[in-house]
């Protein structure tokens, strides 16, 4: 009895994606406003754990459940602006350019600049797309200059 019971471990059921994504969302019965979401957020969106015990964003399950799979390489952006939404129709596919592109446009970036050059008076200002400095505005010209220094004072070692 108890190699049977040591066998077959004991998991629970969770109830399918879909209705646990349900739960947590509230919709606007008129018109055509944001969906809150009710449940857990993180710095703003709205998650929620697949089957698979993996968090997943809530506006990217609200999209898989209305529209099908999100192909890779593609986001889910907001046209809202409201990261807790989770209304299918205020979501739309684009890419990582596409979405900031969209944040720069509408004046959500935090660090616009004030003018089209550095302050060293380049004017080849990029987009930093990965790593601790993701989303930040830096001058190309100025990084490649603080490179060749940092090269220089190794090699004078």
């Amino acid at each position: 009895m108890i190699a049977e019971l040591q066998a077959e471990p004991r998991r629970r059921k969770h109830p399918p994606i879909e209705v646990r994504f349900w739960r947590f969302v509230e919709p606007i019965p008129e018109g055509d406003g944001c969906w809150e979401w009710t449940g857990g957020l993180s710095k703003g969106y709205g998650h929620i754990t697949r089957g698979n015990r993996k968090m997943a964003k809530a506006h990217r399950i609200s999209w898989e459940l209305h529209f099908g799979e999100i192909p890779d390489g593609l986001c889910v952006c907001h046209r809202c602006d409201n990261r807790s939404c989770v209304n299918p129709s205020h979501l739309f596919l684009g890419t990582y350019d596409d979405n900031n592109q969209d944040m720069i446009a509408k004046g959500r970036f935090r660090h616009m600049l004030r003018s089209d050059t550095c302050v060293h008076g380049h004017h080849s200002y990029c987009i930093l797309r990965a790593g601790a400095s993701a989303g930040r505005q830096v001058c190309a010209e100025c990084g490649r200059l603080r490179c060749a220094a940092l090269r220089a004072r190794k090699a004078a070692l």
